[in-house]
């Protein structure tokens, strides 16, 4: 199920949905509305359209193994 906006459509979706379901997205209007209203009926939200690298994550299953992780060594940055 996909919606945008908030007010009682969405209540009547967020009611509907089944409790401690994923909320993906984000919606637009007062953060307190919109992320008010899911957790009132206790659901969570994650902002994954802001997670560009998310699929890429959620794309390992146990007939792939992971990708080795390589470290990055830190730099140090003069601040003025």
């Amino acid at each position: 199920m996909l919606y945008y906006g908030t007010g009682h459509f969405s209540e009547q979706i967020l009611e509907w949905v089944t409790p401690l379901s994923p909320i993906l997205g984000w919606n637009y209007g007062n953060e307190d509305e919109y992320t008010g209203a899911i957790t009132r009926w206790g659901h969570y939200n994650t902002a994954s359209n802001w997670c560009r690298n998310l699929p890429i994550i959620m794309a390992a299953s146990d007939k792939m193994p992971p990708l080795p992780i390589h470290e990055v060594k830190k730099r140090r940055y003069r601040f003025q």
